[in-house]
């Protein structure tokens, strides 16, 4: 496991040392395995992620993208092999949530969404919020198609978030969940990308990187004793 942060939030992501996680909660032995290195306490909430904006309140398996808890002791649990995962928290608060945020989540504004369901559900301001942007591939590593330039304009300029290095065409996609979160009100200095790139990190699973044949790296978060 990797430690991302340990204030005031406890966020490791697991590695390919650890075994691929898409088989969760089936394995086990898995679980077991992972839940003393994380000090989990309980079973994670966890999705059956679709990369859609649907969002859940203490999930075990539903299908969705987005997950909120205001229960201090439980543990997020969100998969990847290089969309970024976001996490968000009100300081002071219990209330933790997190995204699952590709392309096509992002083309829903996913990212954004959560902003506004967190407001609505615990009535606080987006400025209150804390978010990281826990996880994701870097743009030089992210080709992708002409046809996401006019779904992903609404949230930015095309140069903000596309490059043209000779014939490929590469997305931001952590620019763009940080657009994101600006249109929905959260300030700037609020948002920390504490992030790897899943490519260039051998230690974690990457689709770019490793082909048809990936692993799913799981990235736990949960609250610290003083957060």
């Amino acid at each position: 496991m990797i430690t991302l942060l340990e204030q005031p939030l406890h966020i490791r992501i697991s590695t390919v040392a650890e075994g691929d996680l898409r088989c969760w909660p089936d394995d086990s032995s898995m679980i077991q395995s992972l839940h003393p290195l994380d000090g989990i306490t309980r079973e994670p909430l966890y999705l059956q992620q679709v990369h859609g904006d649907v969002i859940h309140f203490r999930p075990r398996g539903q299908a969705g993208d987005g997950l909120v808890t205001d229960q201090a002791g439980d543990t997020l649990l969100l998969f990847t092999a290089d969309c970024p995962i976001l996490l968000y928290h009100f300081p002071g608060t219990a209330i933790l949530a997190g995204v699952h945020a590709g392309w096509r989540g992002a083309a829903r504004n996913i990212t954004g969404k959560m902003v506004t369901h967190l407001q609505q559900r615990f009535n606080r301001p987006p400025p209150q919020l804390q978010v990281w942007l826990a996880s994701g591939i870097d743009r030089c590593h992210y080709e992708v198609g002409r046809e996401l330039v006019p779904l992903l304009q609404p949230f930015a300029t095309p140069e903000s978030l596309f490059e043209q290095v000779a014939d490929r065409l590469l997305l931001d996609l952590k620019q763009l969940a940080r657009n994101q979160l600006l249109l929905a009100g959260v300030p700037d200095e609020q948002i920390t990308d504490i992030s790897l790139d899943s490519y260039a990190t051998p230690e974690l699973h990457s689709c770019r990187g490793d082909g048809r044949l990936h692993g799913i790296s799981g990235l736990f978060a949960r609250l610290t004793d003083t957060a």
